[in-house]
């Protein structure tokens, strides 16, 4: 299994003793999935920490008795290297969300007693560990904030900047409907926001792909609402203006 031998490579592993990380290499089990095939569903028990070797993972709250049909929630996208689950590990509590491969992913799996032995061993791996979820819990606070006390225009303005600072490509891997249920917008406003930051020379679309032109604009616009009423010009025009302007910062929404 090739994708095993680079977990010293990975973040939440590196500096780990060697026979820490052997002994956690020579326990772990791999798990490939299809496009669309669940790693696991909510209420299911866990027992195991995640890694994804290859391809992409979304965590989503599924729709409930009564709602629309397919508005689930997306929480959260997972590439390769992510680390995930120890949250639930911590609380032995059953699974809080769906797990569902967006394209073939190579899942690592870990299970609790053989991560527990390894954090009594290394506390650097405890610490790891604690600086992991504690990145996603500050993440999940400002979704909070986003979606309680920002309009649609602020969110996918923040969005894209922050996943071009932070160089992230999994987000934008996704399709504009998960990347809409994130952002708790519907599809359509998400494509009119983006077809606006096209028209004020704030991002370029090309094949499919968003290109950054201007961050500090988009930071503004995350920051401050108060130009949400604002007609854009048009953007075929905008567009053609740019078109040779584009930062080397791309990404790929794919089309529903």
């Amino acid at each position: 299994m090739a994708e095993i031998v680079t977990l010293d490579r990975l973040p939440l592993f590196r500096g780990v003793d060697a026979r820490v990380l052997d002994a956690i290499v020579g326990a772990a089990t791999q798990r490939r999935l299809q496009k669309g095939e669940f790693l696991f569903r909510r209420g299911e028990p866990c027992h195991r920490l995640f890694i994804v070797m290859d391809g992409l993972v979304k965590l989503s709250l599924p729709a409930t008795a009564g709602s629309v049909k397919g508005a689930e929630r997306a929480i959260e996208v997972f590439g390769p290297g992510a680390a995930f689950g120890e949250d639930v590990l911590f609380l032995d509590a059953p699974q809080p969300a769906d797990c569902q491969s967006m394209a073939r992913t190579t899942v690592l799996s870990i299970d609790s007693a053989v991560l527990w032995d390894a954090v009594a061993r290394d506390p650097l791996l405890s610490a790891r560990l604690l600086r992991n979820l504690s990145g996603r819990l500050h993440a999940l606070m400002r979704d909070i904030e986003a979606t309680s006390l920002h309009n649609a225009l602020q969110r996918v303005a923040g969005f894209l900047r922050d996943e071009a600072r932070a160089g992230r490509r999994t987000w934008l891997a996704c399709t504009q409907r998960v990347m809409a249920s994130k952002l708790a917008i519907t599809p359509e406003t998400l494509s009119r926001v983006v077809s606006r930051f096209c028209a004020e020379n704030l991002v370029r679309l090309e094949r499919g792909k968003i290109f950054l032109l201007d961050a500090e604009g988009l930071g503004r616009l995350a920051d401050d609402g108060s130009r949400a009423d604002v007609p854009a010009v048009a953007h075929a025009a905008t567009v053609a203006s740019v078109a040779g302007a584009a930062m080397a910062v791309g990404f790929s929404p794919v089309s529903r």
